[in-house]
């Protein structure tokens, strides 16, 4: 029989990972809010689910599968980290209380960590502490309510495992156009930024659902932290485009998050990945932009 799985919150990666695994013969379904979604999720070979996860009528009507993935974000001005993350999260574990559930993934965020000081951070880091320390900033207050949605899956009784993701970029889904376009202007600072190709996001979370251990906490980044200085001049430079003027004093002492995601844990069950850095990543993306503007 086809594995079964609901993809909560199936936009750019929750599309992505239905679709690879869809051609791999399992069973998708994916939620999404906008009927305008129906026909992409069609074509990438995901059921179309549209509603919203905290109305009691599309919970009820909510397929029996064998996995779940989170994988919702906040899409529109009027969306709180709380109903996003927190009830979503609380109502579609309870909505499978009774069922056997043999996977269930949440997909959160390494901005949980609200470092500054450019070190590395694993699984055993405690985010919470740092937030309490740092007096609980508006970045860190949306850290803590996705901690909150991390413990709320942990505590469900359901076979839960945490993800917390680096940003993912991919087709569609990156600085390249805006660039060529003259449209971005870089903040050129010594802080360090973690990032991981779409791609090797979906094969980690496929390997989660397989084989990662219920009750653990793992975190997915490739395995080069850059500076926003040193990643944006390598790239302007593979574009060929002139540096725009250093725009970093906008950040320095802002607070803003600074540390370096460790990945060996996500490593050592088996993820291999195929874009290890952001300079092989973009460099296939350079070329696919290219082959569409010629």
């Amino acid at each position: 029989m086809k594995p079964k799985l609901l993809i909560a919150g199936c936009g750019y990666l929750g599309s992505a990972v239905g679709q690879k695994l869809s051609d791999a013969g399992w069973k998708a379904w994916g939620v999404r809010r906008d009927p305008a979604a129906a026909d992409s999720l069609n074509r990438a070979g995901i059921e179309p689910l549209i509603g919203d996860l905290t109305d009691k009528k599309v919970l009820s009507s909510l397929p029996a599968v064998e996995y779940v993935l989170f994988c919702a974000a906040p899409s529109r001005s009027s969306d709180s980290y709380e109903k996003t993350y927190l009830e979503s999260v609380q109502s579609l574990a309870d909505r499978y209380w009774r069922d056997t559930i043999k996977k269930f993934v949440f997909i959160s965020s390494t901005s949980v960590y609200s470092i500054t000081d450019g070190s590395w951070v694993d699984e055993l880091k405690d985010p919470q502490a740092v937030a309490h320390r740092r007096g609980l900033a508006p970045t860190a207050t949306k850290a803590q309510t996705l901690l909150e949605a991390e413990k709320a899956v942990l505590d469900s009784g359901h076979r839960s495992i945490i993800f917390r993701l680096s940003g993912f970029y991919g087709p569609r889904r990156n600085r390249i156009r805006p660039i060529l376009d003259g449209k971005f202007k870089p903040a050129l600072t010594d802080q360090f930024s973690n990032r991981i190709y779409i791609d090797d996001a979906v094969n980690a979370i496929w390997l989660l659902l397989e084989r990662g251990k219920a009750g653990e906490i793992y975190l997915g980044a490739d395995d080069q932290p850059s500076t926003s200085r040193e990643f944006y001049t390598w790239l302007y430079g593979k574009l060929g485009k002139e540096l725009p003027e250093d725009g970093s004093d906008v950040m320095h002492g802002s607070g803003a998050s600074n540390k370096r995601v460790w990945n060996g844990k996500i490593k050592k069950l088996g993820l291999r990945l195929e874009y290890p850095s952001y300079k092989k990543g973009y460099t296939k993306l350079i070329r696919v932009v290219g082959s569409e503007a010629s």
